[in-house]
């Protein structure tokens, strides 16, 4: 799911069908349907309407105009055999950043000031990468199996030497498949982050000091079940969270750091990934 940056218009991907269609946030009908790849992923989006969507299928981003209807403008390779997951813009719309699965796993940095957008960066990092959350300073990105929480710095020319990780979560006695932090989120202003620990049934919210490095601000933990999808709310008070296996999507207020939700709920599937306007 994606909304408009005024949010006035809301899309959806089907990744059976390859389709992604624009739905009526008024009346909750289809109003426009596009064929864009092989499994489409969860999408981006500029404030000019131009929209980017993985094709984990295909091994390319798909790059969609959204002005004056949907219209498939082109495709960006990514790497025969590769898997785009996740993709995450920068707030100045700048660069967007990919998580790519598959043969070659990497975080792929795409230069959109260009026309054509352009390929310009791959970092690897010994990891298969997950979900990103981009600033402008650069990229944080979980990893399966990772309990860390990793970072591309833009500024480094580089790729070698761009990769860090910032924050490791505790690792404890988890089966391997479970251990892995999964979700993340990052404010605007890069100094707030939000992260999900599958393992730990945890929601964390971190701090960046002065110094640049990452704190834990807030813990809520042990969550109904094992955590998903996060996201701050753009006020930077308020952090959502998914909890599929118990079919809940909660609220936290991070500025107190209360460990009670400010509401819970259960939404009658497995709530996954999730968008905010």
């Amino acid at each position: 799911a994606l909304y408009s940056k005024d949010g006035s218009r809301a899309f959806i991907t089907d990744k059976t069908d390859g389709m992604l269609m624009e739905v009526s946030p008024k009346d909750k009908s289809i109003v426009a349907r596009l064929i864009v790849g092989k499994e489409p992923q969860q999408p981006a989006m500029t404030r000019d309407g131009r929209m980017f969507i993985p094709l984990s299928g295909e091994a390319a981003v798909a790059v969609v105009s959204t002005n004056g209807g949907l219209q498939l403008e082109s495709k960006l390779a990514i790497g025969e055999g590769t898997k785009p997951h996740i993709v995450s813009l920068t707030p100045d719309e700048k660069t967007l950043f990919v998580t790519v699965q598959g043969r070659d796993p990497k975080v792929v940095a795409i230069d959109l000031t260009q026309s054509p957008p352009v390929v310009v960066k791959e970092f690897r990092y010994d990891i298969v990468p997950r979900v990103v959350a981009a600033s402008n300073s650069g990229a944080y990105f979980t990893g399966h199996h990772s309990t860390g929480l990793h970072f591309v710095n833009a500024s480094e020319t580089d790729p070698t030497k761009a990769l860090s990780t910032p924050f490791m979560d505790v690792s404890g006695a988890f089966s391997e498949a479970k251990k892995q932090i999964e979700g993340i989120d990052v404010a605007k202003d890069d100094k707030i982050l939000a992260i999900t620990h599958e393992g730990r049934k945890a929601l964390l919210v971190l701090n960046k000091d002065l110094s640049g490095k990452l704190k834990k601000r807030c813990e809520f933990s042990p969550l109904a079940a094992k955590p998903y999808w996060t996201s701050l709310d753009p006020e930077e008070s308020i952090v959502y969270v998914s909890i599929p296996d118990a079919g809940l999507v909660e609220a936290y207020d991070f500025s107190r750091c209360s460990k009670q939700p400010l509401w819970s709920v259960n939404v009658g599937g497995k709530a996954k990934r999730m968008a905010i306007k």
